[in-house]
């Protein structure tokens, strides 16, 4: 199987969770903060409308696939990886890891009722993280230096972001070479409300992804000059 899989121009990873959490395990000693992120379809869609936007997708050292329309699109049919991706296995795997290990996190998002939400879903499942501490850019006026300083104070392991696309992908392009972090780990906004969501809104959800990816490949294969898939 090949590590890496193209959509529209924008390469991701192509791992098992099993070796997503290899590839982890080399980043805690790096002098480095690395960076991973949850990549949905709507991130995709706005990286194909926006170079520098594309550009900092690249530069993430791991990109996971968030949509099993992603793997599609890239001809993926493995029922594992389509079941890791639908039922966010990484996500899962890493937060126990996290628990087993003792390591320390701290949660960044927009507001601080976002925040809130996402405290109390890993409250209740993850009872045993470490949270060092939280912190919402409207709950410090947008003081972006506030923010990160706060970080390097607590110098925690991982910082849990649930920043909304694309000012995640803006404020770790700006701020990545600041952080005292071994790893940064990127949700996207929606995360923890898409995490108790039903069975049908998923389902609805997944045809309207369906048909944005289509126009997306389409306006791509037509710039390339491809014939559409």
């Amino acid at each position: 199987m090949s590590e890496k899989m193209e959509i529209a121009g924008i390469w991701l990873d192509n791992l098992t969770v099993r070796e997503a959490l290899e590839r982890i395990e080399g980043y805690w000693d790096n002098s480095v903060m690395n960076t991973v992120e949850a990549v949905p379809l709507e991130l995709l869609v706005a990286a194909g409308e926006d170079e520098q936007l594309k550009r900092s997708v690249e530069a993430l050292d791991l990109r996971i696939p968030a949509d099993r329309e992603l793997l599609r699109a890239a001809g993926i049919t493995s029922p594992q990886r389509i079941r890791e991706t639908v039922e966010h296995q990484f996500f899962t795997e890493f937060m126990r890891k996290l628990e087993q290990d003792g390591r320390s996190i701290y949660l960044v998002g927009d507001g601080v009722a976002q925040v809130d939400v996402l405290k109390d879903f890993l409250q209740e499942y993850y009872k045993r993280l470490k949270l060092m501490g939280s912190q919402a850019l409207e709950g410090c006026g947008g003081d972006v230096d506030r923010l990160v300083n706060e970080i390097n104070t607590l110098s925690p392991d991982v910082v849990l972001s649930v920043l909304p696309t694309p000012r995640q992908e803006y404020f770790l392009m700006e701020n990545r070479s600041r952080m005292n972090a071994s790893i940064w780990y990127g949700l996207g906004a929606d995360y923890a409300r898409e995490a108790g969501r039903s069975t049908l809104v998923r389902l609805l959800r997944g045809f309207r992804h369906r048909g944005i990816l289509h126009r997306l490949l389409a306006k791509y294969n037509k710039n390339e000059g491809k014939d559409e898939i």
